[in-house]
């Protein structure tokens, strides 16, 4: 007998309104689970972190608290245009609406000190030949790889070892990406 976690209405409610506002018109924006007890989202010029209950069996009538806060991750009043959250390397990448926006990657951990978000990024990814930013972002399911589909008159997808920040593979495409996704089985298959 597996127990089954299920949440509790202020829990739904929270996560779908953060999931809506996430998604707004444009649909590229999304809900992205950390690890099983935090959810993210582009919201503006922030980024919204919800933090779900711990326990295994959480009735409605329970009176948990769940923690929502606004982390300010952004270096500019744009906002963040894509997110993507590796669970193996407990890390979080996202871009800004920007010219040449570069991916910016952040310990999970720093969800909790949301002062160091923006301070002390993890790595940098800059690719210049990427003005208007990004379409898609994916981690393999061993977290060491980050892909990205380029925005631009000619589409490009980018694969990094993001530790070492070595570009290890680029392809043109021939339209944009609107996703991407790593095959969970192998980390050097993309879909």
């Amino acid at each position: 007998s597996n127990p089954t976690r299920r949440p509790s209405s202020d829990t739904t409610d929270s996560t779908t309104a953060m999931s809506k506002r996430a998604l707004g018109s444009s649909g590229a924006k999304r809900l992205v689970y950390v690890d099983h007890n935090h959810l993210v989202a582009p919201a503006g010029q922030n980024l919204a972190h919800l933090t779900l209950p711990t326990t295994q069996h959480h009735t409605p009538s329970s009176n948990t608290a769940h923690a929502f806060t606004t982390l300010a991750p952004a270096h500019s009043p744009h906002g963040v245009s894509m997110l993507a959250a590796s669970h193996a390397a407990h890390v979080l990448a996202y871009t800004e609406h920007v010219l040449r926006p570069p991916i910016r990657l952040v310990s999970a951990q720093a969800l909790a000190a949301p002062a160091s978000l923006a301070a002390s990024p993890l790595a940098v990814l800059d690719d210049a030949s990427s003005p208007l930013g990004y379409t898609a972002l994916a981690f393999s399911a061993d977290g060491e790889r980050l892909a990205a589909a380029s925005r631009s008159d000619s589409p490009r997808l980018l694969v990094w070892l993001w530790r070492s920040g070595v570009l290890l593979h680029e392809a043109a495409l021939a339209s944009p990406l609107l996703e991407v996704a790593f095959s969970p089985a192998d980390p050097t298959l993309l879909c």
